[in-house]
């Protein structure tokens, strides 16, 4: 079951289920020395975090279960 999982995930690491999700700040947040207001509304691209090559590699669009055990924290978001 282990190598089933690790399959299911990588898949929807190439192609996510929701390409983007979208909230409204609550609270302030600065981001690279720049702050949003509350109310803000902003999106994170999970097809693009999903296939960043600094994150996952040059062979990003490629299938690769093993790469699972090999990523970094907050570089997969599932949906």
């Amino acid at each position: 079951m282990p190598q089933l999982t690790m399959c299911i995930k990588e898949s929807l690491r190439r192609v996510p289920a929701v390409p983007t999700v979208s909230r409204e700040l609550s609270a302030p947040l600065t981001v690279d020395g720049v702050t949003l207001r509350p109310g803000t509304i902003v999106q994170i691209g999970i097809f693009n975090l999903h296939h960043n090559p600094s994150v996952w590699g040059d062979d990003h669009m490629v299938s690769q279960i093993q790469r699972r055990s090999q990523r970094k924290p907050g570089s997969f978001i599932p949906n």
